[in-house]
């Protein structure tokens, strides 16, 4: 998985080196590319001590397709960093941009089309089918042009839930922008099992 960004001050000399004043390094701003809500609050919880903007990459994630779940991740999130390093130009940051998918039942799962299709989804997993959701991330220093990516991996089982989960699932909403048709934290109550870190 990709480390997570630099946002601590420098440390202090080496062993053995002559004694200096400290001079703390200003951290790099986090700029996360993206229009999603719960990857902002993401964020928020896990890097408190960052500043960051966001910044809504506005590209055609349909038109970046690769066979394997890992490697179409990893390909959008660079195609939204492409997108938005030239908006940054002359800021010194740290770009942020993720995909994920939702590999299940043979078939790489994005963003449901439709309310059919959400249902579809959720009803496999109530059967037990598990969901691998796979994330890319790439970050891009734009004061150095140097950029990494890396890819995390979770599968999580549910036991069967009720048609009225689903519905209430389907009438909020917020499963229409999620990768796959849920959000773990709504299905929190049935969880069997997770091989990997809800995180991810």
């Amino acid at each position: 998985a990709a480390q997570k960004p630099h946002c601590a001050r420098a440390r202090g000399p080496m062993d053995g080196a002559e004694p200096q004043a400290k001079r703390p390094r200003e951290a790099m701003r986090v700029v996360l590319g993206t229009s999603s809500k719960w990857r902002r609050s993401l964020f928020a919880k896990h890097f408190p001590e960052c500043s960051a903007d966001f910044m809504a990459p506005d590209i055609d994630e349909k038109a970046v397709r690769r066979e394997r779940p890992e490697d179409m991740t990893v390909a959008i999130a660079c195609a939204k960093a492409d997108a938005l390093v030239p908006r940054l130009a002359g800021r010194d940051v740290l770009l942020v941009c993720m995909d994920q998918v939702v590999a299940c039942g043979g078939e790489m799962r994005e963003k449901p089309a439709d309310e059919a299709q959400a249902r579809a989804y959720l009803a496999s997993y109530s059967r037990g089918e598990g969901a691998r959701c796979v994330n890319g991330m790439a970050v891009h220093n734009t004061a150095s042009g140097r950029r990494v990516t890396g890819v995390d991996v979770s599968t999580v089982f549910y036991r069967p839930f009720p048609e009225s989960v689903i519905d209430g699932m389907v009438k909020r909403g917020e499963i229409m922008n999620s990768a796959g048709a849920f959000i773990i934290e709504d299905l929190e109550a049935y969880q069997e099992r997770l091989q990997g870190t809800s995180g991810a």
